[in-house]
Parts: C-alpha cells; sequence; structure tokens
C-alpha cells in the first residue's frame, strides 16, 4: 500500500508539470493520462485502510480524508492559474518538486506500514470484483453517478448561467460555493453514517441532491 501512496503524487508531479514542455495534442494527452493514473493511484490504498479504523468512527474518518481531497480539488486551480498569471504557463514546470516533497513525506509516515496477511495472486482482485459484483455493481453505479452529476454541473453551469442573464458576481462564486458545500456535504455525512446507517445516507444524500438541481433550473436570483 505504501508504494500507491507514495508514487502517485510522484508520478502526478512528474506528468502534469511536464505539461509546460508538450508541443503536441497526441502527446498532451499521454501526459494528462498517466497524471491522472498518478491522482488515481492513492485513493484505494487511503480508502481500505479506513477498515483498520474502529467501527463506529469509519464514517467520520472516511468524511474527513474525502473532504481533504475535495478541498485540494477546490482551491488548485486558483494557485495554479494564479502561478501561471504571474510567471507564465511554463512556470506550471515548478510545482514538480512539491508533489515529489509530498512522495517523500508520505514515505517517512510509518503508520502507512500496513502489511497483507497473506499474499494475493495477481488475479486474485478480479475474482473478487467476479464473486461479490452483487454488491459492488451498485456501489460503482452510484459513484459513477455522482462523479457524472458532478462533472456536468461543473462544465456547464456557467454558460447556462450566462445564458440566463445572470450577473458576474454568480458566474465567479457559484463553483467555489459548490466546492464548499461539497466539502461540507463530506464532513456531515461521515458522521451521519456512523449514527444512522450508510444506506440512509446515501439515499437522503441523493433526494436531496436530485430536488436541489431541479430547484436551481427553475428558479432565479439568489434562492438559485
Amino acid at each position: 500500500s505504501r508504494h500507491y501512496m507514495v508514487f502517485g503524487p510522484i508520478i502526478t508531479a512528474l506528468f502534469i508539470s511536464s505539461i509546460a514542455w508538450v508541443n503536441n495534442i497526441e502527446l498532451l494527452f499521454v501526459f494528462v493520462f498517466l497524471g491522472a493514473v498518478g491522482v488515481g493511484m492513492p485513493h484505494p490504498v487511503g480508502a481500505s485502510a479506513i477498515a483498520h479504523v474502529p467501527l463506529g468512527k469509519r464514517g467520520r474518518s472516511m468524511s474527513f480524508y474525502t473532504s481533504m481531497g475535495h478541498a485540494g480539488y477546490l482551491l488548485s486551480p486558483p494557485v495554479v492559474m494564479g502561478i501561471v498569471r504571474l510567471y507564465g504557463f511554463e512556470s506550471i514546470a515548478y510545482l514538480m518538486p512539491l508533489g515529489i516533497c509530498v512522495g517523500i513525506i508520505v514515505q517517512r509516515l510509518k503508520s502507512l506500514d500496513v502489511k497483507p496477511e497473506y499474499h494475493l495472486h495477481i488475479m486474485a482482485p478480479f475474482r473478487l470484483i467476479l464473486r461479490r459484483s452483487r454488491l459492488l455493481l451498485p456501489l460503482w453505479l452510484i459513484a459513477t453517478l455522482r462523479a457524472c452529476v458532478a462533472t456536468i454541473v461543473g462544465s456547464f453551469v456557467l454558460p447556462f448561467l450566462s445564458f440566463r442573464g445572470d450577473s458576474e458576481t454568480a458566474l465567479y462564486i457559484v463553483l467555489p460555493f459548490f466546492g464548499v458545500c461539497g466539502i461540507l456535504g463530506n464532513l456531515f455525512g461521515g458522521p451521519a453514517s456512523d449514527s444512522i446507517g450508510k444506506r440512509k445516507v446515501i439515499l437522503i444524500s441523493m433526494l436531496l441532491a436530485a430536488l436541489s438541481l431541479f430547484g436551481f433550473l427553475n428558479t432565479e436570483g439568489y434562492i438559485s
């Protein structure tokens, strides 16, 4: 597990920061793909580490873990854009040492020394997915639906507000506000799942999201 947590930030730093030197679209796709692989590497390890947390605190721990990730996604675009505006697009490469330092720091965390009780065959994860498909498929569908909704909202909300004639202030604050509310939802959802159960939290949150998006599309002004 340590290798995924260590090399994830390093791989992301190497390829995403190197975009500044890419001069053709094919190589850009390759670098973005490899950078995304680095971003995704620590996620399964971090989620599986929650299994070592006491049962009554797992939801709270998971909510803190995911909230920090959302905070990074929320803060990194304005930080990077500020650096690019000040020093030019090539300055993205100067962020590479930061990601490498994160990998080195993670390497020194002794809490990641969780050794497996036995060695698994390389095909064991795929066999497990097939055996547990009834459990994993609904979870996968929920995660996929959530990611699709978040991507669609993030991609099309600004053109929608502009087409609707909303003020520039609304255009500037809607996405940060959406991200902050997502962090607050994560922080609330974890303790709530420890109290009332994960199934109820998922159901309630999906219903609230659907109703909120419907209200957003059918109202105007500050209430929207």
